[in-house]
């Protein structure tokens, strides 16, 4: 492993024990150095952010998981004035050119009485909802609580923008358990808005390579590529022909032919492309309730909701923060019992009145 690793040094200029002659007395030896340049790292990385739109990677991703925590810790070492084995200021200069996020993140100190207090709102929260059958507080009804829910909605897009924010998990499963709407229901814009809106962003950007969480327009684009997806395979569909030449002139991207490998196996969907189908399941239902037996969907919304119970139970998890805030904004259920038993009850009080 040394010998990986002093190697890599001498490649990239770096301060080193290795040199040409012990290089080749290894290579005399049958012995295969492992190299991966910085440049092609940089390159892996940018590929990453075109396709998820982040660069948030998790650490068992088999390209970069490993490395990108190495250099994370690397990143800390240099900024502590400390010696970093592979990072200079060059390498900060490029990591934070696109977008990767070197500076460690100081989250706010939260006390115990900060706490009490939002568990007493939670409570007031939830007299409120017991009360009106909703959460939508309105400086009307409650002036108290209405600044409450929009300093939560403020922090909820702090953790959106990757800034610090009070809205810790434990918070955000609270208030997702009661139903609370972190984003406000968007204005309905038509087809030829959104065709401007990418004719906007492509004149902006030069690309039309959006990733799904770009907050005006991610969704929009993850359901035309699902939409389109349905009218190959001959399935009743809101995309038509007309709307796919127009993307198409656009320079839109639907992805369709490129999810086989040399083996000619289909590889499995990604998260995001799962919640893009989900996001064209409630355009066409009115909600996100998917039946078990939808092929594909059905058990990924069901893995989603067996996810979020073990993060709210502390176990491990490949439900986090982010996907949590995702599903949240979209309406998602957690607990379909729960919503079940809420819905009666509510239909019950309306009866009584």
């Amino acid at each position: 492993l040394d010998q990986h690793v002093e190697y890599k040094r001498m490649q990239d200029g770096l301060t080193t024990t290795m040199n040409n002659e012990k290089v080749t007395r290894l290579e005399a030896l049958n012995f295969k150095f492992k190299y991966v340049s910085w440049e092609e790292r940089m390159d892996q990385l940018k590929a990453f952010k075109q396709e998820h739109g982040h660069l948030s990677i998790p650490q068992k991703d088999p390209v970069l998981g490993a490395w990108i925590q190495s250099i994370r810790r690397q990143c800390k070492l240099f900024q502590d004035g400390k010696p970093a084995r592979d990072i200079n200021a060059k390498r900060m200069e490029d990591l934070n050119g696109i977008g990767f996020q070197t500076k460690m993140k100081k989250q706010p100190i939260l006390t115990e009485d900060d706490n009490k207090a939002f568990d007493g709102m939670i409570e007031k929260m939830s007299d409120f909802k017991k009360q009106h059958g909703h959460c939508k507080v309105t400086k009307v009804l409650d002036p108290v609580l209405h600044n409450w829910v929009v300093r939560q909605r403020v922090d909820y897009k702090r953790i959106q923008e990757g800034k610090p924010s009070r809205l810790t998990v434990q918070r955000l499963m609270k208030l997702t358990d009661m139903g609370f709407a972190f984003r406000q229901k968007e204005s309905y814009k038509t087809w030829e808005e959104r065709m401007d809106q990418m004719r906007q962003f492509k004149a902006d950007n030069g690309h039309i390579n959006i990733p799904i969480s770009h907050p005006g327009l991610g969704e929009f684009v993850g359901r035309q590529r699902v939409t389109y997806r349905q009218l190959v395979d001959g399935l009743k569909s809101a995309m038509t022909e007309e709307r796919a030449q127009e993307l198409r002139d656009l320079g839109f991207d639907f992805q369709v032919d490129n999810r086989k490998d040399k083996n000619n196996m289909q590889k499995p969907k990604s998260w995001e492309e799962r919640y893009a189908e989900l996001l064209a399941f409630k355009e066409e239902f009115g909600h996100t309730v998917v039946p078990q037996h939808t092929p594909g969907l059905g058990s990924w919304v069901h893995n989603q909701r067996k996810d979020y119970k073990l993060m709210n139970l502390g176990k491990k998890s490949a439900m986090g923060p982010e996907k949590a805030l995702k599903l949240t904004s979209i309406g998602f259920v957690f607990d379909v019992f729960d919503a079940k038993r809420r819905k009666r009850n509510e239909d019950v009080s309306s009866d009584e009145e």
